[in-house]
C-alpha cells in the first residue's frame, strides 16, 4: 500500500515545480538536495502527504510533533468520499449544474451556451445591454483555470472582441469546451480596492452533521495578484478570516513558499489585507448555512462567495475542497479536526 501511494505521488506531482522548490530549498536552507529528498520520502510514508506539501507546509522547518498535525492526502480522500455521495458530486463539478441547483443563491447572469436557445439568449443579452466585459468558462474547470475574460468593442455595427464578431469568438470557444458564459461581476468596492484586476472571493467550508447542524470549518479571503483569478493554486493571495466577525485576522500568503512572505497589505495596490472587515458578513453566513443543506448527500463543501454592493452570492461550490489551503493559511495542521469529523459517522 505504501509503495502504491508513492507511485501515486510520483505521477500526480508537478515535477518541474517540485524540482524548482527542491533547488530553492537547498539554496535557502543551505542543505544538500539528497538530504531534502530523503526527508520528503520520509514524510510521504510517515504522514501520507504529497511531495509538494513538504514545501507548502515548510516541513523542513518543523519537528516531527508539528508535522504529525497536518492532514495527509489519503485521509482527505477518504473523508470526502465518505461524506459526499459520488453521483451527487457531479452537481459541484459541473458549474452549469451548480447554477441550476443553487439558482436562489446565484445572482449573476449565466448561460449554458452548449444549448442553442441559451446561446441565442446570450447574444441577445449582449446586444441589448452592451456589457463592458464578458466571461467564458469551461464548466468543469478548477483552480481558476479555463476562465476567459473578454473586453467588448461596440464601435461598429456589431459587438466585437479584438475586431472579431462576438458570435464567432463564442462559437469557437464553445467548441473548445468553454460552454458556460457569464456576465462580468462588479464586485464590492472594498474588494475592488484590494485587486481591481481580479474577482476576489471568500472561501467558506462547511460540514453538515447528521443532526442537520451546519458547522463552519473556516473562512479565507482570496485575492488576485497578477491574474484575473484569485485562486490559491493559480498564484493568488489568501488570508484567514475570523468566522464570528468577518475580520481578516491573518496575513496574506502565497501557496508558493518562496514568494512574498506574509503580507499585511497587497504588494501591488498597497491596500490593507490584515484587519479588513468583510462586508455583509452575517448575510454571508446565513446564505452559506442555507446552501449547505440544499444537497444533503454532499455534506462537506468549500463555497466560493462573491460580494457586490447589493450583497453576497455564490460563485461555486467545491466538493473536493483543498485542505492545503486551510492549513497554509492557519499555519498549522488540522488533522485532529478532520479525524474528529471523520469518526463521527
Amino acid at each position: 500500500m505504501k509503495l502504491l501511494y508513492l507511485f501515486y505521488c510520483i505521477i500526480k506531482t508537478d515535477r518541474n515545480k517540485f524540482f524548482s522548490f527542491l533547488h530553492q530549498s537547498a539554496t535557502y536552507y543551505k542543505k544538500k538536495k539528497t538530504s531534502i529528498l530523503l526527508d520528503v520520502l520520509i514524510c510521504i510514508f510517515r504522514y501520507e502527504t504529497m511531495p509538494l506539501d513538504y514545501f507548502y507546509y515548510k516541513f523542513i522547518e518543523k519537528p516531527d510533533n508539528e508535522r504529525n498535525n497536518y492532514t495527509g492526502r489519503l485521509l482527505m480522500y477518504k473523508f470526502q468520499k465518505k461524506f459526499n455521495r459520488r453521483k451527487d458530486r457531479a452537481i459541484f463539478k459541473n458549474k452549469n449544474l451548480f447554477y441550476i441547483n443553487f439558482e436562489s443563491y446565484v445572482f449573476h447572469k449565466n448561460w449554458n451556451i452548449s444549448k442553442n436557445n441559451s446561446f441565442d439568449d446570450f447574444l441577445k443579452w449582449i446586444s441589448e445591454t452592451k456589457p463592458d466585459k464578458i466571461v467564458l468558462k469551461n464548466p468543469f474547470g478548477q483552480v481558476g483555470k479555463a476562465v476567459l475574460v473578454y473586453c467588448m468593442d461596440y464601435s461598429t455595427n456589431g459587438p466585437l472582441v479584438a475586431n472579431i464578431p462576438i458570435n464567432k469568438i463564442v462559437s469557437q470557444k464553445k467548441d473548445e469546451g468553454y460552454s458556460l458564459a457569464e456576465a462580468y461581476i462588479q464586485q464590492h468596492n472594498i474588494l475592488m480596492r484590494l485587486s481591481p484586476g481580479s474577482l476576489n472571493t471568500i472561501r467558506i467550508t462547511t460540514f453538515l452533521h447528521l443532526n442537520g447542524v451546519v458547522e463552519l470549518l473556516y473562512a479565507i479571503l482570496r485575492i488576485g495578484f497578477d491574474k484575473p483569478v484569485d485562486n490559491f493554486d493559480a498564484g493568488g493571495i489568501s488570508a484567514y478570516v475570523d468566522l464570528d466577525t468577518g475580520v481578516v485576522i491573518g496575513k496574506g500568503v502565497f501557496k508558493d513558499p518562496f514568494k512574498g512572505g506574509s503580507l499585511e497589505t497587497h504588494p501591488v495596490t498597497n491596500s490593507p489585507i490584515t484587519g479588513l472587515q468583510i462586508p455583509f458578513w452575517q448575510n454571508i453566513l446565513q446564505m452559506i448555512k442555507a446552501a449547505a443543506v440544499v444537497v444533503p448527500s454532499v455534506r462537506t463543501v468549500g463555497w466560493d462567495v462573491i460580494i457586490t454592493e447589493k450583497g453576497p452570492a455564490l460563485l461555486e461550490g467545491n466538493d473536493n475542497w483543498d485542505k492545503t489551503h486551510w492549513e497554509c493559511c492557519e499555519n498549522k495542521g488540522m488533522i485532529k479536526k478532520i479525524l474528529a469529523l471523520y469518526n463521527e459517522g
